[in-house]
């Protein structure tokens, strides 16, 4: 189960969107237009940020809001029925404790309230969510349009002149930062068509002034043309785009539109660079900002150069025992260079690979870890979970419903009920293995919404391997002995059931639009206008039943078993006398083929039951040739990378060493409508080849099979077998 991970999916939306040239930054944005382009959160009033924003705008709808199935609800909207909704990934990386006292108790306020401290994750939690856009949504509120406030242009001088930046108008068609002079060199004032296009163009260029080492210390050394060169670039871009919409300027990315190639082979290459980029436009677009209220950040050292002489103080308490530590992601280098090693060459702290911690071993300088002891209460941060609760929390996000029993990681498809899901309903799948290094695939059939899991790296004892493993085992017999159970209760409710249906005629509207003569066992009601298709296992008996309204909706009774259950068109008797095992996908499909090959033919229903089908037959008929008859899903492939018909059918002849036939259509036929051509039923009744089409492509090749079947088989007779004169 091969899913696309996140990151992948985002750069190649990206790569495909600047080969277009439609990728977001690319995109003019003029001042004094009224609707906003960044994404935001209209019941939070707060603007999606780093590669969600990108993401986001990436989906080129003209609303700029987006929220959640939930959020909706707020605003009595509706998700309109059938809209998939966007997956975007956000970030924890600090949480509230309780502060506690030397004894472990809860320290209150004057009020007798419990007083909160925040701490800085040294594993910061990744979560996701599914969001919608409001064109996607019924009955939300109308955009409301803001008002231009001239007085923007100002703002942007305000950031120019706090700065402190070296402008330098002495260009006349080009502008550019220089890292070596710290230096922002630009054209003219007049030399731009409108006042907000320079400070567009000077706010492009502060961006790349704040990555000098004295700000947000970037690397800047890379030549023009180069691949770290186009890395800056595209930071600078999506800063800019953002300002550009912050400060109400507009964003003109038309000077820049001559890095698209290396910002393709860049994501090429790494698709975790379209993160890092947006995460250090966030960075550079704060930074600006605050130089409005002349807020220039002042990057102070927050550690001692370490010397050559003996790296730990000599003065001063040291640790007696492993001290856990709260050590964030972020500065573990600036820890470990700061504390440096112990007497006896060993580093002062470590990481512990189980609780997922830092800790100091003993004979560190307490003064030196002062900055990272955790305090109270706050010993160190929560270990971290296990994949069990981590897999819990992704269904969770893609508004799965929990129950007792789930989730259940035994690696085994499993169905589970999703927020908006009628009594009964179970729109979600997911699939999870405990195995090795956790991991699964979650998909909310509601919503659209599907994520690649994986496992934060929580590792398990062998003991607890062992406990997980017999617990998911008895979860798994427990429910397969209820599943048993519950598909004899509809096997004998179905068996009530069709002693009161009645045999098909050709009148019936699935048949008569397949054009299909009725073959013994296919039923009607009443009615006359839904057809219901009986299937039986190998020994031949009924466990579910697929009904075919007029409109040629296919539905199989709830709760029962598919499986490996078929419907023999002709009857048992009809395939016990039959030369070969004819399979195909649907009954249409099978029932041309008997037609053609005048021989009972088998429907297994669709592409994935084709394998257990065909195993199940070959176990029943050892000595029979077996032919699959498979469809030909050029509209999926097109759509979705996937033929699924081709696939499924190349497998189950493989795994049964069985002949594989496929329709060929007339040259155009499929290649202009692969939707309708798919199968030899559409061969038949679509195609100006016809019935005879159908005949000519497949009964020389099946009675071919048949013949050196026979011929092997009989020069193949056991000594034992032969009649002895």
């Amino acid at each position: 189960m091969d899913k696309i991970p996140f990151h992948e999916l985002v750069a190649m939306n990206l790569i495909e969107q600047l080969k277009k040239g439609t990728a977001p930054w690319l995109k003019p944005w003029n001042p004094g237009n009224p609707t906003s382009l960044l994404p935001i959160n209209p019941l939070t009033n707060k603007r999606y940020k780093g590669i969600n924003a990108i993401h986001l705008m990436a989906k080129e709808y003209p609303d700029n809001r987006w929220l959640t199935y939930k959020q909706a609800a707020t605003f009595e909207a509706q998700v309109r029925k059938g809209e998939k909704g966007t997956t975007i990934q956000y970030w924890q990386f600090s949480e509230e404790r309780v502060k506690k006292d030397e004894l472990g108790k809860p320290v209150l306020n004057e009020k007798g309230e419990h007083t909160k401290v925040t701490i800085r994750l040294e594993r910061p939690r990744v979560f996701y969510a599914t969001v919608f856009n409001a064109c996607q949504i019924e009955g939300i509120p109308p955009i409301e349009i803001q008002k231009e406030n001239w007085a923007l242009v100002d703002r942007a001088e305000t950031i120019l002149v706090n700065s402190g930046a070296k402008l330098h108008h002495s260009q006349t068609d080009r502008a550019f930062y220089q890292p070596i002079s710290d230096s922002i060199h630009l054209p003219s004032k007049h030399q731009f068509d409108t006042a907000a296009h320079y400070y567009a163009t000077a706010l492009h260029e502060l961006s790349h002034w704040t990555g000098h080492e004295s700000r947000l210390n970037r690397d800047l050394t890379h030549p023009f043309g180069s691949e770290g060169y186009a890395r800056e670039e595209l930071r600078a871009e999506i800063a800019s785009m953002i300002l550009g919409e912050e400060l109400r300027i507009g964003h003109d990315p038309g000077q820049h539109s001559a890095y698209i190639k290396s910002w393709i082979k860049v994501l090429e290459d790494d698709p975790l660079e379209i993160f890092r980029a947006a995460a250090d436009a966030e960075k550079i677009q704060t930074f600006v900002l605050e130089l409005e209220q002349k807020q220039i950040l002042q990057l102070e050292p927050i550690m001692e150069e370490p010397t050559l002489e003996n790296p730990t103080m000599q003065q001063g308490p040291l640790t007696t025992e492993k001290t856990w530590l709260a050590i964030p992601y972020e500065e573990k280098d600036k820890a470990k260079l700061l504390l440096g090693k112990l007497g006896d060459g060993k580093p002062a702290i470590s990481w512990d690979k189980f609780q997922k911690c830092w800790y100091a071993n003993p004979g560190v300088p307490l003064d030196k870890l002062k900055p990272w002891l955790p305090q109270n209460a706050m010993q160190r941060q929560t270990p971290a979970l296990n994949p069990i609760q981590e897999f819990s929390e992704a269904l969770i996000s893609l508004d799965c419903i929990l129950s007792a029993n789930h989730p259940i990681m035994d690696g085994n498809p499993h169905r589970i009920e999703t927020v908006g899901d009628k009594k009964g309903g179970k729109a979600g799948f997911y699939v999870a293995y405990l195995d090795s290094h956790p991991a699964g695939y979650i998909k909310n059939n509601r919503t659209g919404a599907e994520l690649k899991w994986t496992s934060k790296g929580y590792s398990f004892s062998p003991e607890e391997k062992i406990a997980l493993k017999a617990s998911s085992q008895a979860k798994r017999q427990a429910r397969l002995a209820e599943q048993k159970e519950n598909h004899e209760q509809v096997a004998s409710r179905l068996k009530e059931q069709i002693a009161n249906l009645r045999p098909a005629t050709q009148d019936n509207p699935y048949l008569k639009n397949k054009g299909i003569n009725p073959f013994s066992d296919i039923f009607t009601d009443e009615g006359g206008l839904t057809a219901y298709i009986p299937a039986y296992d190998e020994k031949g008996k009924l466990w579910t039943m697929q009904s075919i309204n007029e409109e040629g909706i296919k539905r199989f009774a709830k709760g029962s078993r598919k499986e490996g259950c078929f419907h023999v068109l002709g009857g048992f008797k009809a395939l016990i006398s039959a030369p070969a095992l004819v399979i195909a996908e649907g009954y249409a499909t099978a029932a041309t083929v008997a037609q053609a090959l005048n021989v009972s033919t088998v429907a297994a229903f669709d592409a994935g039951n084709l394998k257990p089908v065909a195993l199940a037959l070959q176990t029943r008929f050892p000595n029979k040739p077996i032919v699959i008859i498979g469809d030909d899903d050029k509209h999926l492939e097109a759509t979705l990378g996937i033929n699924t018909g081709k696939l499924k059918a190349q497998e189950t002849a493989h795994a049964v060493k069985g002949s594989l036939l496929f329709p060929t259509f007339a040259p155009g036929e499929q290649s202009s409508n692969p939707k309708d051509f798919t199968d030899f039923n559409d061969l038949a009744m679509k195609s100006i080849l016809g019935f005879e089409g159908v005949k000519r492509q497949i009964k020389p090749v099946v009675e071919k099979i048949i013949q050196s079947t026979k011929t092997k088989l009989s020069s193949n007779i056991p000594f034992s077998c032969m009649q002895v004169p």
